[in-house]
């Protein structure tokens, strides 16, 4: 009897132990073991239109280190962002869609080197014709669809893209680049229709690199000629003069399809302007001339702006665009861009009897063009610290138009030559900022 109970406490005490150690090792492992955790929404509080841009808002939150990718998909249309996260990271994701044949719901999904985990997140599309009213920091109205805090409005005009109407509190709590967003979501709803205009085919132009080999080849049918007759001595020099000639020819030629640019890109960047705000839009579409074979890595240096050519939208660790194209030799590839443009160099005040437009940049305007409705008196150019008097009264889709010098679209590429190109200035006279 004593024995099995003495067998017993042993028992029960080894159970206790194990149990013990049981509890210990689960705890170690726990974190290790711990998947990624999504959470996400999606569109203007859930609001999303055909055709129209929407957000999809992503935080991940992991105990173990993340390396993979993280994508949005809706009807068609997909985002995907690169991730290479530390251990215990929590980080927000935000990717933007937009698509013709929108759905109830959105996929969010999670790549990673063990494996892939997915979240489905609801979206409620409304019919075009539904108008959608935000109502941002402290805007109160019967009529708000959307009601959205500070802290929830956001630093991309995309995101208010399914709005008809953004009204602005005057708790004045919204930083820089929110502000900066909602006066170009007003400015490009206001003046859509002067969006996407058509590229001019001889901005686009951009000669191949491998036309840098010409030259050389040019030099290869010419000096053997001007050494046989330079050289002086029997034939054997001349014979050596000759294939020295052409071996260096050869070698030039060759160089010169081995350096400098592997690529040239020529643009049209339209930079669109809105009266009472610094704030601007640029779109570039440029023309990629490739003088190699291989791949070619472009990235956009512009957060909360867009580069595309054929493949789905991808954003870098750092959340900046960029195009990944495997390129042949000599072909031409179609690419766009929108992004936040540089601060605009003009200010648009009302003056008795028309508008005044000064020009506070450091470069000149020229080839300024005015809408018909206004009455420039002649004048084509702006110099700076000076400015140009339009008489009458600017109605909706008016804009005056010059020629701005200015950086062409910040694509960072090893091998990418960009050309050099005005940028076309589009003032947009009408517009109202919320």
């Amino acid at each position: 009897m004593s024995h099995r109970a003495r067998t017993s406490r042993v028992s029960r005490s080894g159970r206790r132990r194990l149990t013990l150690a049981a509890s210990f090792i689960a705890l170690g492992a726990g974190p290790v073991l711990a998947g990624p955790s999504l959470t996400a929404h999606a569109g203007l509080a859930t609001h999303a239109k055909a055709g129209r841009w929407m957000p999809v808002e992503i935080v991940l939150e992991s105990t173990a280190p993340v390396t993979g990718t993280i994508s949005a998909s809706w009807g068609g249309a997909t985002a995907t962002r690169e991730l290479d996260l530390p251990a215990g990271a929590r980080t927000a994701v935000s990717l933007t869609l937009r698509t013709g044949d929108p759905r109830s719901s959105a996929t969010v999904t999670l790549r990673e080197t063990s494996g892939s985990s997915t979240l489905t997140v609801p979206v409620m599309v409304d019919p075009d014709d539904t108008p959608i009213v935000a109502c941002v920091d402290g805007a109160v109205d019967v009529a708000c669809t959307v009601t959205l805090t500070a802290g929830q409005a956001s630093s991309d005009w995309r995101a208010y893209d399914v709005a008809d109407e953004v009204r602005v509190g005057t708790a004045g709590s919204l930083d820089a680049a929110q502000r900066d967003a909602i006066a170009r979501w007003a400015g490009r709803r206001q003046s859509e229709s002067q969006f996407g205009l058509p590229a001019d085919p001889s901005v686009l132009h951009a000669s191949a690199p491998a036309v840098a080999v010409w030259p050389w080849l040019v030099g290869l049918l010419a000096l053997p000629v001007m050494a046989w007759h330079a050289a002086r001595g029997g034939p054997r020099v001349r014979g050596l003069v000759h294939a020295a000639a052409i071996a260096m020819a050869v070698g030039g030629a060759l160089g010169a399809g081995r350096t400098g640019p592997r690529f040239r890109a020529g643009h049209d960047t339209t930079i669109h302007a809105f009266t009472g705000t610094a704030a601007t839009i640029a779109e570039s579409r440029l023309a990629l001339r490739a003088g190699t074979e291989g791949p070619l890595l472009a990235t956009l240096l512009a957060p909360g702006g867009w580069l595309s050519s054929t493949t789905p939208d991808t954003l870098n660790t750092e959340g900046l665009p960029v195009l990944l194209l495997d390129a042949r030799f000599g072909a031409t590839y179609r690419v766009q861009a929108e992004y936040p443009g540089p601060p605009s160099p003009v200010v648009v005040r009302p003056v008795a009897g028309g508008v005044a437009i000064e020009n506070h940049g450091a470069e000149p305007l020229t080839g300024c063009s005015a809408p018909p409705t206004l009455d420039a008196a002649g004048a084509t150019s702006i110099a700076p610290s000076a400015a140009l008097l339009l008489k009458g009264t600017p109605g909706p889709g008016d804009s005056l138009r010059c020629q701005w010098h200015t950086a062409g679209p910040p694509l960072d590429a090893n091998g990418l030559s960009l050309a050099d190109a005005s940028s076309l200035l589009l003032v947009h006279l009408g517009t109202v900022m919320p």
